[in-house]
């Protein structure tokens, strides 16, 4: 029994390896896609991702993450990204102080991790009877 064991462990440790290596290699065509794009202005920190053995050999020690999410910061995309989920929506001059507080103020549509429930409460708040009056 010991034996198959560890050979799930050494597939586990690849494929967290695996995962690592394709989120280092997103780290670095983000920098470089952001370096090309605004010529030479820097978003990220000079602190280089590179990881060492070391640190390869502890990535695999943790055993209680389930998944890892990759998500962009980018707040410029928050309008585009919520269009792509919510579709056109129309708010009335009655409803846009509340579209206003909804949008910036609430902590589902300022953490890029909850856009999707932002972009359910949009809709609801377009379709809601208060706002598709006049």
């Amino acid at each position: 029994a010991g034996n198959c064991k560890e050979k799930t462990d050494a597939a586990d440790l690849k494929d967290r390896q695996s995962l690592l290596n394709l989120i280092m290699e997103i780290i670095q065509e983000l920098k470089r896609y952001h370096l090309e794009k605004d010529s030479g202005v820097q978003y990220f920190s000079k602190h280089d991702y590179n990881l060492d053995r070391r640190e390869v050999a502890d990535y695999g020690g943790y055993q209680d993450e389930q998944r890892v999410e990759i998500v962009p910061r980018d707040l410029r995309m928050k309008d585009k990204f919520l269009k792509h989920l919510t579709g056109p929506l129309y708010f009335s001059p009655k409803c846009s102080k509340h579209f206003h507080r909804l949008y910036h103020n609430t902590r589902d549509c300022t953490i890029p991790a909850y856009y999707k429930r932002c972009a359910r409460l949009l809709t609801r708040l377009a379709v809601s009877p208060m706002c598709m009056e006049g």
